[in-house]
């Protein structure tokens, strides 16, 4: 079968079939005057239902043109571009980092949107989605110290349709979810450091402010 395109994953998948009755493998029966033998413990969970079966949701497809369901403000960022480059990866850090140091543990960053939430999506090809995993694998690190534990970020390409519901190739708009947990590992104070080589070294600390244009803004230069 062809190869399916990143986040399309099956909905089920199942962790491990229920097995009929055992085999018998021996060819001599007991004899009936003999006591039984103690039943051994499994070392597996016995499978009583459906506790074993993940489910995996598919990417939401979005409408073009329509208003996401979220507010954009202090808990959404809204950026209408996205650049595979190190300037637009600072950018992303300083937006991951805000949120982390302002202690919001369900943040997020959506890529193609415009305004105050009106999604149009960004043009990525599947190289290209593979090339901006990448990006934030580089963001988590290379730029944000101390380090951030990737699984604290959830990607997601969904992916679009025009009014009449025609998809639309190579058109995402893309969710970046920030959520670190537990709550306890945002002891740390997270910084972003411009690791470009011929660039000055320096590294700022980033917050969240729940009023202004500029939601996230500069608090301090260089750690202490």
């Amino acid at each position: 079968s062809s190869p399916m395109p990143p986040d399309n994953v099956p909905e089920v998948t199942c962790s491990r079939s229920i097995s009929s009755e055992p085999v018998k493998t021996g060819i001599l029966e007991k004899s009936s005057n003999q006591p039984p033998e103690p039943e051994m413990a499994s070392c597996e969970p016995e499978i009583t239902g459906f506790e074993n079966i993940v489910y995996v949701r598919k990417p939401e497809v979005l409408m073009q043109d329509t208003a996401i369901s979220e507010t954009v403000g202090y808990k959404v960022e809204a950026l209408p571009y996205y650049y595979l480059s190190q300037e637009f990866a600072l950018e992303l850090a300083s937006h991951i980092t805000a949120f982390a140091n302002s202690g919001i543990t369900d943040g997020q960053i959506l890529i193609g949107v415009v305004g105050e939430g009106v999604i149009k999506g960004v043009r990525i090809t599947y190289k290209e989605i593979d090339h901006f995993r990448q990006l934030i694998d580089m963001i988590t690190n290379d730029i944000i110290s101390p380090w951030f534990n990737p699984t604290w970020i959830n990607l997601t390409f969904h992916p679009m349709v025009d009014r009449y519901k025609e998809e639309i190739k190579n058109r995402y708009m893309i969710r970046i979810k920030v959520e670190p947990r537990p709550p306890c590992d945002l002891k740390h104070e997270f910084w972003v450091t411009n690791p470009k080589a011929g660039v000055p070294l320096w590294t700022v600390m980033y917050a969240r402010k729940r009023r202004g244009p500029q939601r996230t803004y500069r608090i301090k230069l260089t750690p202490d």
